[in-house]
């Protein structure tokens, strides 16, 4: 870490998958780099990724049982930070050099509620899927629509005392989520200096399920604020 002491971001990284752990150990190095004010690695509890876990140093590991999903992970992290800015990131994203700190320039206009990152998509040696087209990035994280959240983004702390965390998303409301996240574009910011590349190849498919879980806390903090 720097000598700057630590900042006001707390970085919550949900580890999900084996294969994925080489990529969120390069993501956990990125930040040390950082100072972020505590790094949390949120993992099933009594699983692969725990005992990976816990030979990380420098990190808080929080084990959580029950639910699997992705929206159960973030509050369990959730539920250990004490920063008033936490950033969240997936398994397979590894943020850029100065993430954070472009991060928290963009929580300086009091408004701002969440702050998105410019996500970049690694494809991988097979490339892009011919079925998807460059304008669909958005549902992936990447691109510049302003609903999409994506892998690696940030939200006032004290925000999540309305809305009360992230919430686990049916197709029927992910559908649903597709309108009520449009709204939340006035309240959130797009911060192309706060880079991350995301190293997910194959998975093209669950993308979407994930950008609406995000999407449809998003609007719930905006309708709290």
């Amino acid at each position: 870490m720097s000598g700057a002491g630590p900042g006001p971001v707390t970085v919550v990284l949900c580890a999900r998958r084996p294969e994925r752990w080489p990529t969120l150990v390069d993501a956990v190095r990125t930040l040390q780099r950082q100072s972020p004010a505590a790094l949390v690695v949120v993992v099933p509890g009594a699983t692969e990724l725990a005992a990976l876990a816990a030979r990380l140093d420098g990190v808080e590991v929080v084990e959580h049982h029950g639910d699997p999903g992705l929206a159960a992970a973030r509050n369990a992290g959730l539920a250990r930070c004490r920063s008033p800015i936490v950033a969240f990131l997936e398994d397979d994203t590894v943020p850029g050099p100065g993430w954070l700190a472009a991060l928290e320039a963009a929580f300086l206009p009091g408004e701002v509620l969440v702050v998105t990152s410019e996500v970049t998509v690694d494809t991988g040696p097979d490339g892009r899927p011919a079925w998807l087209p460059p304008a669909a990035d958005w549902l992936y994280g990447a691109g510049a629509h302003p609903g999409a959240v994506g892998p690696a983004f940030a939200v006032r702390a004290s925000v999540f005392d309305a809305v009360g965390g992230f919430r686990p998303v049916t197709a029927r409301a992910r559908r649903k989520a597709a309108w009520t996240a449009w709204p939340a574009a006035r309240a959130s910011r797009r911060v192309p200096a706060a880079s991350a590349i995301s190293a997910r190849k194959a998975a093209w498919a669950g993308w979407p399920t994930a950008t609406w879980a995000t999407c449809s806390t998003v609007a719930r903090l905006v309708a709290a604020a």
